[in-house]
């Protein structure tokens, strides 16, 4: 598992003792926007064990109480290899979803 982005915190090493994890994320962005008056939150995360297919997202909306959110429950899994793209793709569902 080898982070060729370089602004990664994660030390594969740490899982040399666990042979039982066979997969890493990593969450790498957070991006909370507003979109048609949805409040709305695109978690793009770094999939380490894959980086043929590294860049993964997860949209969330915001729950009845303002400091929760809520997982969107139709919401594709993304897999792009790049950032851009996967932040793209997500933009894309909640645009025609809102």
């Amino acid at each position: 598992m080898n982070d060729t982005f370089g602004n990664s915190q994660f030390d594969p090493n740490v899982l040399k003792d666990f042979p039982g994890v066979k997969a890493v994320y990593e969450l790498r962005r957070t991006l909370d926007l507003e979109v048609h008056q949805t409040s709305v939150r695109i978690e793009v995360w770094y999939w380490h064990s894959n980086p043929n297919s590294p860049w993964v997202t997860k949209v969330h909306t915001r729950g009845k109480r303002p400091d929760r959110w809520k997982e969107w429950p139709d919401f594709p899994w993304v897999e792009e290899r790049d950032e851009a793209t996967a932040i793209h793709q997500a933009l894309a569902f909640i645009e025609e979803r809102t």
